[in-house]
């Protein structure tokens, strides 16, 4: 799918798309080049549309809403009823006269006609095929945040890995090294035994930041629905992407939270509950069953007409059931479903404020170990291991500045990580993610 789809045509697609499902599983998925998809979200939404079973799901059910719509718009169906009367079971009056002589056949037709009912049927639909699609964009919405989540975790994962293999080459390296000094006794046996215990440490790392790894492809290819290409990605692609940490949040940012596609989906919804409410009012009103009958009569020596038709209309007395009940629960329903979206904002400010705060954390924090802790850790690295080789240091000192200096790495990392992950969050309370999705996906769909 490329450019931006019409909305029918999304419609379409969507619609194909949801009945169509997967490729034969025979037919081995194609990679999600992580690198490309994290840094592209038109790309990213094209992807998890296509791919995430959730996203194919509520397609579906977009479907049915639609279908569901239709239905409400139609008429009820006529029926037609027949019957056979007149058949002797006895003697005849007068004596003697046969089934010919006395039977007679007719044919019916009943036409119910709602009074007052149909409008609100069918707005009450039409506003749920209206939720569904806003809840399609919801769910969109938040797969792809899920989804950016996953590959970021598994580019640190990556990055991690490939950190702690260095300083284990590092260590390696210096092994040898100091073990031509141990040979030559210029190096005691606790100081090589220090400098062997520390590359054990450091393959125990490297083999927990392995599996890491693996359990963030793993959890990446469920959540695209196809095995994570990270080959060409590192954090440096995550780095790339953080936006710059500012103290407060965009001026009126909030005053957007009602474009929000969930909170649009229940805004309809509280709509299609108070049409329903209104119809469930409507059914004071007694609907009219109008029909229209043909009869032949045999029976004619009894001075019978051999044809003749009837008109009849049957009312029911709304004297019991008068819709009161239905009314009352969809009005309820209209106030859950109010409440629930107050709840939902309320939630969204408050936790894009303790987001906003984070943020300011992280950033400050990862400013200070980039500016400062990690240039300075890499200083004393090369300066201590200089003076071991001289013989001016011992080798804890060498094992303490290697050590210290992975850890500040690391440590950049993490919170590199964490700073990604902070604002991906607050890129969904926002909604940023949506005008892509409407570009993409067609979320503004048509009006049935």
């Amino acid at each position: 799918m490329s450019g931006i789809l019409s909305r029918r045509a999304c419609a379409v697609a969507l619609a194909t798309l949801c009945c169509a499902g997967r490729p034969a599983s025979a037919q081995e998925p194609a990679a999600a080049p992580v690198r490309e998809l994290l840094a592209d979200p038109e790309a990213l939404t094209r992807w998890i549309a296509t791919h995430s079973h959730d996203a194919l799901a509520e397609a579906a059910r977009v479907a049915q809403a639609q279908a569901a719509y239709g239905a409400s718009r139609l008429r009820p169906n006529p029926q037609v009823s027949a019957s056979l009367g007149g058949i002797p079971a006895g003697a005849t009056n007068p004596p003697g006269l046969g089934w010919g002589d006395t039977v007679n056949y007719g044919a019916s037709v009943s036409q119910l006609f709602e009074v007052g009912k149909r409008q609100p049927r069918s707005a009450a639909a039409r506003l749920r095929v209206t939720a569904e699609q806003r809840t399609f964009s919801s769910t969109l919405l938040g797969a792809i945040g899920d989804a950016r989540e996953a590959m970021a975790r598994v580019l640190y994962a990556k990055t991690r890995r490939a950190a702690l293999t260095d300083s284990l080459d590092l260590s390696h390296q210096v092994l040898e090294l100091q073990r031509v000094r141990f040979d030559r006794g210029d190096l005691s046996g606790v100081d090589f035994d220090r400098l062997q215990l520390d590359a054990q440490m450091l393959e125990s790392d490297v083999t927990q930041a392995t599996a890491d790894l693996e359990d963030a492809l793993a959890t990446c290819a469920g959540v695209l629905g196809a095995p994570c290409d990270a080959s060409n990605g590192d954090l440096s692609t995550v780095e790339g992407l953080l936006a710059p940490t500012t103290g407060t949040l965009p001026p009126g940012w909030d005053a957007h939270l009602a474009e929000r596609p969930d909170l649009q989906a229940l805004d309809a919804a509280q709509q299609a509950a108070a049409q329903d409410a209104v119809l469930a009012a409507k059914r004071r009103v007694p609907d009219p069953v109008v029909s229209l009958g043909f009869t032949r009569d045999r029976f004619v020596i009894s001075g019978n007409n051999p044809k003749t038709l009837a008109l009849g209309v049957t009312i029911p007395l709304p004297v019991f059931d008068r819709g009161q009940q239905d009314a009352a629960r969809a009005l309820a329903a209209q106030r859950e479903l109010r409440e629930t979206a107050a709840a939902v904002t309320t939630r969204a400010r408050s936790d894009a404020e303790g987001l906003q705060r984070r943020q300011v954390a992280l950033g400050t924090a990862l400013q200070t170990l980039e500016q400062g802790a990690l240039t300075r850790a890499d200083s004393i690295l090369t300066t201590t291991a200089d003076a071991v080789n001289q013989g001016e240091l011992s080798t804890t000192d060498l094992l303490l500045a290697r050590r210290g200096r992975t850890d500040v790495t690391l440590k950049v990392m993490d919170l590199q990580l964490q700073l990604f992950l902070v604002q991906n969050e607050l890129r969904q309370l926002q909604g940023i993610d949506a005008p892509a999705v409407e570009r993409i996906q067609g979320a503004t769909w048509p009006t049935p």
